[in-house]
């Protein structure tokens, strides 16, 4: 049994075992023609990994290749590579073999053979494409972790779990694409939710439920943020009524 067992493990090494130009065994279920290819697709695994990959993958009708990401450091993963048939290059240099699975999946294949998984997910549109390169500046500098100074109104909140913050309060930005939050004094987050940067907000989600924060402004050390969660504790004045409505403004330092 023991050796049955070897013998099965060899036969799977062998059919992934690399040809000549070092990428893994796979061929094409259907034509990678450019139209097939010429869409937006989901990065949305990678084999033999349980690490969370949710990316845009995209290739354009001028023959341009592209990897996006809200959950990296830098949402431009890929930016400005080129395709043909199946391969894509990165300034002439072999950076992915593509291979489909089927209509609406394909695999790209690493030099050094790792394999990541895509959906076809939307049409091309390169609209969508300027918004990441656009935001991604914000994204890179709003990375880090802030201290709140002071604040229009004291307390401030966030949704759900992190009602009466005050001046010491920690907004950490993960690099990841996550936003936790530290009440003074505390190595405990109150919460954590995903973000993502839309023009000059921060789209925050917690579950299901999306919230936004205003950019005002934000420089290599200080951010300032427009919110417009008001702890219950402040009461229900015309004052916070109209921070409510309005919003006001929280003023942030770089740690």
């Amino acid at each position: 049994m023991k050796t049955t067992k070897t013998i099965l493990f060899l036969i799977a090494i062998g059919l992934l075992s690399c040809n000549s130009d070092k990428t893994a065994s796979y061929e094409s279920k259907v034509p990678l023609t450019k139209e097939f290819l010429v869409h937006q697709w989901m990065l949305d695994s990678l084999y033999g990994s349980k690490e969370f990959v949710q990316d845009i993958v995209y290739f354009t009708p001028n023959d341009k290749f592209g990897r996006l990401s809200h959950y990296s450091e830098s949402q431009l993963i890929d930016s400005s590579l080129t395709f043909k048939d199946n391969k894509v290059f990165d300034n002439g240099q072999l950076k992915y073999s593509i291979f489909s699975l089927d209509s609406n999946s394909i695999i790209l294949v690493t030099t050094d053979n790792k394999v990541f998984h895509c959906s076809r997910w939307n049409e091309y549109e390169q609209e969508d494409i300027e918004r990441f390169i656009k935001t991604n500046p914000t994204k890179k500098l709003l990375n880090g972790n802030w201290v709140l100074d002071s604040s229009d109104i004291i307390p401030t909140r966030m949704p759900s779990f992190c009602n009466d913050l005050y001046p010491g309060t920690k907004f950490a930005f993960n690099p990841n694409g996550t936003f936790d939050i530290y009440p003074k004094d505390s190595t405990n987050k109150c919460n954590g939710y995903s973000y993502r940067i839309w023009e000059n907000e921060i789209s925050v989600t917690e579950y299901d439920m999306i919230m936004t924060l205003g950019i005002v402004k934000l420089s290599k050390d200080k951010l300032i943020l427009k919110s417009s969660y008001v702890s219950n504790n402040n009461g229900w004045s015309e004052k916070m009524m109209k921070a409510r409505q309005e919003g006001y403004n929280l003023y942030l330092t770089r740690q």
